[in-house]
């Protein structure tokens, strides 16, 4: 494993493969003690387990091959004003390339943890796992094609300011107060996409409206790794009231891309068994039925 090789060794791999050096050779935490909190490593960093380590891997190797992401990898990050509303600890940076984007650490939740009453040292290691979430949305975007290929903007792992993250290309438009100023091709499209990734999260601030067209934004607390928990979307609220739960031919076409484990193989590996095996569930589950789970808010 990475995380116990030689310095030297992890630093060769860091180099060959865009990574910076210290991901792979800051010290590992011990294991979660029987009561499932972590103990903390000499240098206070708990969230690098080698799992982790091979998935920010498999995140790293491949995203060269996305065109539409090499100049968030590429151009020069300059940190601009911003004031988020949210819960994370987030950056926005311009891109010498043109245009803005945003960067979560992975210790996102331990420098800011105002949902949690847990100290820092006993969080819930899923908060270390929302920089991957991010990358998974926009790359499962991707593999399910159009009309999802254009929800999420892109989004690569990158370091900025000595920290690895999320760094996710700015979008267009303001919160989605009002569903009516959204098209409804995208409220079809966005209700299903939480329901697959079994979104969590989903309230006006994290979906964006621009002349019609939707952007969904914000995916730390997205995949779910109980196919059992309820999807909390505004979106696929939205579809039930409107009783457009029947999934389209479109749609059912796309819960076959989810399950074709080729064509989600890279975001497989991203997510992990767990998660992975809920998002496979959730979809099983669709097909067999044709209709959209029932949202959160409606059980």
């Amino acid at each position: 494993m990475l995380a116990a090789a030689a310095p030297s060794v992890a630093k060769t791999w860091a180099r060959e493969h865009g990574a910076p050096a210290d991901v792979v050779t800051h010290p590992v935490h011990s294991p979660p003690r029987a009561d499932g909190q972590l103990e903390a490593d000499s240098a206070g960093q708990q969230w690098l387990t080698p799992d982790l380590v091979n998935r920010i891997s498999a995140a790293i190797t491949t995203q060269t091959d996305d065109p539409q992401g090499q100049d968030l990898l590429t151009g020069t990050l300059i940190e601009v004003p911003f004031c988020s509303t949210g819960v994370n600890a987030i950056t926005k940076v311009s891109l010498s390339t043109g245009g803005a984007a945003f960067h979560k650490p992975f210790t996102a939740g331990e420098l800011n943890f105002g949902h949690s009453s847990r100290p820092s040292r006993q969080m819930d290691p899923d908060l270390y796992e929302q920089a991957l979430r991010e990358v998974a949305a926009y790359r499962l975007s991707l593999a399910l094609g159009e009309p999802w290929a254009g929800l999420v903007p892109t989004c690569v792992l990158r370091e900025y300011d000595g920290e690895l993250g999320s760094l996710s290309r700015e979008a267009q438009g303001g919160p989605v107060w009002s569903t009516d100023t959204v098209d409804e091709p995208y409220l079809m499209a966005g209700g299903f996409f939480d329901a697959v990734i079994g979104e969590s999260d989903r309230h006006p601030e994290n979906m964006l409206v621009h002349a019609g067209r939707l952007y969904l934004i914000d995916h730390g607390f997205a995949f779910a790794s109980n196919a059992l928990t309820p999807p909390n979307s505004r979106l696929l609220e939205w579809r039930h009231l409107r009783d457009k739960v029947e999934l389209t031919a479109g749609e059912l076409a796309a819960i076959d891309r989810v399950l074709d484990r080729d064509n989600t193989r890279v975001i497989a590996a991203l997510l992990g068994p767990t998660a992975e095996t809920a998002m496979r569930e959730r979809a099983l589950q669709m097909r067999s039925t044709r209709h959209l789970p029932i949202p959160l808010r409606f059980h």
